[in-house]
């Protein structure tokens, strides 16, 4: 009885992991076809930069830090605000860090990821932040195929970079498929 069970998971394990998984066919010649082509991170597209404040659009993690609110925009930075008056925060500033979706702080440091990257940023002066180190590679991002299923798409490369997306495209001969 043991065994059947056992075999009954690890059989569904498999099956599930081919399932979220992609398929690499180097003999499949069909054509052109619909798919997705990966887009990838240009080394200028991870830096951080310290802007103006401006709307939020797509809000994630809320950090409150003193008399700060520092909230997450998905994939896009942190924005700063001034909550000194809870009944009127003013959003002082953005700090652009793309491919950002979590944060935290520790004396007076802010840790944001930047894709793969770890970022640490000086916030004890909130009018000039500075980046005061980058630790290269400790996120793994698995961005190696579309979310979709049932589509084709060009294999990642991973010498080009880090893959921020998936585009549409017109895919010859594909390789890969999910």
């Amino acid at each position: 009885m043991i065994k059947a069970n056992l075999f009954t998971i690890a059989l569904s394990s498999i099956v599930f992991l081919l399932g979220v998984s992609c398929i690499e066919d180097n003999t499949l010649e069909i054509g052109s076809v619909e798919g997705y082509k990966p887009v990838y991170a240009e080394s200028y597209q991870t830096e951080i930069l310290f802007q103006a404040p401006r709307a939020m659009e797509s809000p994630g993690k809320i950090y409150v830090f003193g008399n700060y609110l520092f909230v997450n925009e998905m994939q896009n930075g942190v924005h700063v605000i001034n909550n000194s008056d809870p009944s009127n925060p003013i959003n002082t500033a953005f700090i652009q860090i793309p491919g950002n979706v979590d944060i935290a702080v520790r004396d007076y440091v802010l840790y944001a990821d930047n894709y793969t990257d770890l970022v640490a940023i000086d916030v004890s002066d909130m009018n000039n932040p500075l980046v005061c180190d980058r630790e290269v590679n400790v996120f793994s991002i698995q961005r190696d195929y579309p979310d979709m299923f049932g589509v084709y798409f060009e294999c990642v490369d991973k010498s080009k970079g880090v893959v921020t997306g998936w585009i549409p495209a017109t895919i010859v001969n594909p390789k890969c498929s999910r």
